[in-house]
């Protein structure tokens, strides 16, 4: 629900500041199986579906031991808007972090010598275990956990037989349970099986029918290497920068999609961003944030400029020792992509434009920070561009604020400025433009900017 808060009269335009309320996303979730159809992620109706999940990696362990506070826990993450979990399925390699929350249906030494035992009636609490999610509404995001070290701990054949275990679970429960089945989490470290050992674990739900992903790469992978390890997956897979500033984060997701490689696919999905760590010990690695400004706006260029599916990345997410849903960022991502997907349901179908190009309908008349004789505005205004041209998704940010952007639309156009905010709301400010008409916007990050032409 919106409601007005306040008219701000400018020189060349009205423009309406409103504050979005709502708790879940317009149109949350999908009907049926999560598909891919002509360049965009759909549900079994053909409606585009810009696909949502929380990290609760510990779910399915934490499940087995505590079943009902796990259970509030996933109400908490489906109340909130989000469509899915994703959580593995196998834990027990690394000791320290995983001592006394193994789950697993195998049983092995790990590298630090410690026996793991297969968990009495895997099969049977797993399949449980998908229906409570399907009971809340709740797709998986299905992964392994950890599978060896530098070598498998668990021969590829025993994982492939895994797999065929899970497809029959999903043929008894429903496909629509599962969103996205992952090879392996960080297969880099943990098992090392390559492109072709990932394509065989995953084969059997591919089979089925089944969105499917091979594993994340480590940082610095060539095209080639992001082919190999996409090459006949339903997506492109990544872990998300974590590094460097937010401007540099943003951009990464961008550049994910606008180059990516022959070969690879269009679509891709997300599996750990960067996120909040807001106590001392583990959780997020590399780097966190607490800035809601910046998740919001991550989460949403994951979407629109990444053609990607989200996730929502947390220390409580990583390792369970606290309310994921307390976490920073957990409740306005969703509601940005409720703002996203009112506007654009179909933006994974548009086209990809960096401000700078010819083909760029929004534009910084200032140019860009960085270029030689610029010394303010933003750094970039990456877009999503309609077939028609007469709608835009765009992301303001980076560089030195406050930045102006021009309406090259060729028509007058509504122009809706969106904040995500520390209070977790959503703000739009709406703005008209006649044809070359400019209008600046303040920032920390950056902005997100909806585009329409209305004459």
């Amino acid at each position: 629900m919106a409601f007005v808060l306040a008219l701000v009269l400018f020189s060349t335009s009205i423009a309406v500041a409103t504050l979005r309320t709502q708790v879940a996303p317009v149109e949350p979730g999908w009907t049926g199986r999560l598909q891919i159809r002509d360049r965009a992620f759909v549900d079994a109706t053909g409606r585009p579906v810009l696909p949502l999940c929380a990290h609760f990696g510990e779910a399915f362990s934490a499940w087995t031991r505590r079943a009902a506070e796990v259970e509030v826990q996933l109400q908490e993450i489906r109340a909130a808007g989000y469509d899915c979990i994703r959580f593995w399925d196998n834990l027990g390699e690394y000791s320290d972090a995983w001592r006394g929350k193994e789950i697993t249906p195998f049983s092995w030494i790990n590298a630090d010598g410690v026996r793991v035992s297969a968990t009495p009636d895997y099969y049977a609490k797993l399949e449980r275990f998908l229906a409570v999610l399907a009971r809340r509404g709740l797709a998986a995001h299905h992964s392994r956990g950890d599978l060896g070290r530098d070598t498998p701990a668990i021969p590829l054949e025993r994982l492939v037989e895994h797999s065929r275990t899970v497809a029959g679970i999903y043929d008894r429960l429903g496909w629509e349970v599962l969103a996205l089945y992952e090879g392996n989490n960080e297969d880099f470290q943990n098992g090392n099986f390559g492109p072709l050992g990932l394509r065989r674990i995953v084969e059997p739900l591919k089979a089925g029918g089944a969105l499917v992903a091979s594993s994340a790469l480590p940082g610095g992978e060539d095209e080639a290497a992001l082919v190999a390890y996409s090459r006949g997956f339903s997506v492109r897979y990544y872990h998300g920068r974590r590094d460097g500033t937010a401007a540099e984060r943003l951009e990464q997701k961008f550049t994910s999609a606008y180059d990516r490689p022959d070969g690879a696919p269009d679509l891709a999905w997300e599996g750990e961003p960067i996120g909040p760590n807001h106590e001392a010990g583990p959780g997020v690695t590399v780097n966190h944030t607490e800035d809601v400004e910046e998740i919001g706006l991550l989460h949403t260029m994951t979407m629109f400029g990444g053609k990607s599916g989200a996730t929502y990345m947390s220390q409580h997410g990583v390792f369970w020792g606290g309310p994921i849903h307390r976490q920073a960022g957990f409740v306005v991502t969703p509601r940005m992509r409720a703002v996203l997907y009112d506007f654009a349901p179909d933006v994974m179908r548009w086209t990809l434009v960096h401000g700078g190009r010819e083909e760029a309908v929004l534009r910084s008349p200032e140019g860009y920070h960085g270029d030689p004789g610029v010394v303010r505005g933003p750094a970039r205004l990456d877009q999503a561009v309609a077939p028609d041209r007469r709608r835009v998704v765009g992301l303001v940010y980076g560089g030195r604020p406050p930045a102006r952007f021009r309406n090259d639309l060729g028509c007058t156009a509504r122009v809706t400025v969106v904040t995500p905010l520390p209070s977790e709301h959503v703000r739009t400010d709406t703005v008209r433009l006649a044809p070359g008409g400019e209008h600046e916007v303040d920032y920390r990050v950056g902005r997100l900017l909806l585009g329409e032409c209305v004459e």
